[in-house]
């Protein structure tokens, strides 16, 4: 009867010990599936999903043949980017968007630090993934700090220019917190899983100069429409909407079309929407991209204690 008793309990300890084992994979395998762009201190955090304004057409999921030359096309414009000049002719239809993008750069720079209410859509490996957190952001050092909402509720990353070897930090909640504290490299597959760019291109600074950065390359070639409209709302924001397409798919194209939404007074790009080439023609474009800020309080003071685990108003 006793050597019944103790094999039972060895074969639970075990149980619970490969249990235990996995989930601490499982969490570092996902923990600090983040971007962007995108604190708890200044402000708090809201638990709502950010509202979105209505889009003229409805996103559509890609298909696996689909998704696989979206990905070649925008392997291929990404070089492109780095290959073309940067000045825009006078009498090119994207000269206006590239000047008011640039105004609304020059505005998020004049902004000393921030946080917002993040929420973004990526696609990611034909997939779309949603994510809700709160975040603050230092332009000098460029400093980052996120606290989820949906999904991961309670998983916190920080990530400061030039300390902790150049990665990012973070932790999950709940039972997956037994990990503890992990590090990464912002680039690694661990912190890539579930986003399209590192944490290093979090925040609205690089949001609208990734931006410009497609349209003074777009601006190379012809074979786009502009539009750009007023008093556009996100939830209850007034904005200004500039929208360009471009009909064909092309090598030197990234997305089909783009939508960059400025806030009317504060001149801050608080949204960011990319559509991918409809599978056929007539058909419903693919949503790629999407970030939205919301809930904004800029020049907040924030300090170092902002971006680091030991703030007692962390969970690290």
């Amino acid at each position: 009867m006793r050597k019944t008793q103790t094999n039972w309990r060895r074969c639970w300890s075990r149980k619970w010990l490969r249990k235990f084992i996995a989930i601490s994979l499982t969490l570092a395998t996902t923990i600090c599936g983040v971007t962007v762009s995108h604190g708890l201190a200044a402000g708090g955090a809201s638990s709502k999903k950010p509202p979105r304004a209505k889009a003229p057409e409805k996103a559509t999921r890609p298909t696996e043949k689909m998704a696989r030359k979206i990905e070649e096309l925008e392997g291929r414009s990404a070089t492109a980017l780095k290959e073309l000049p940067k000045t825009v002719a006078d009498n090119h239809p994207l000269k206006p968007c590239v000047a008011k993008a640039e105004e609304s750069l020059q505005a998020t720079k004049a902004v000393k630090d921030y946080s917002a209410v993040l929420f973004k859509q990526e696609m990611v490996q034909n997939k779309l993934h949603s994510q809700t957190m709160f975040s603050k952001f230092r332009h000098e050092p460029f400093s980052v700090y996120l606290k989820f909402e949906q999904p991961h509720a309670g998983r916190e990353v920080i990530y400061v220019d030039g300390l902790n070897k150049g990665r990012l930090m973070g932790h999950d909640a709940g039972f997956r917190s037994f990990a503890g504290t992990v590090n990464y490299i912002p680039t690694s597959k661990e912190a890539m899983a579930e986003n399209r760019y590192p944490i290093t291109q979090a925040g609205m600074a690089k949001m609208v100069e990734a931006v410009i950065t497609q349209w003074q390359a777009d601006a190379q070639y012809q074979e786009v429409t502009v539009k750009d409209v007023a008093n556009v709302k996100v939830g209850e924001e007034s904005c200004l909407m500039l929208e360009t397409i471009h009909p064909q798919p092309r090598d030197h194209f990234k997305f089909h079309k783009t939508r960059l939404y400025i806030h009317t007074e504060s001149k801050l790009p608080i949204r960011v929407e990319q559509y991918g080439w409809p599978e056929k023609e007539g058909g419903e474009p693919v949503l790629m991209e999407e970030y939205t800020y919301t809930q904004i309080k800029t020049n907040l003071g924030l300090t170092d204690i902002d971006f680091d685990k030991t703030n007692k108003a962390y969970q690290f």
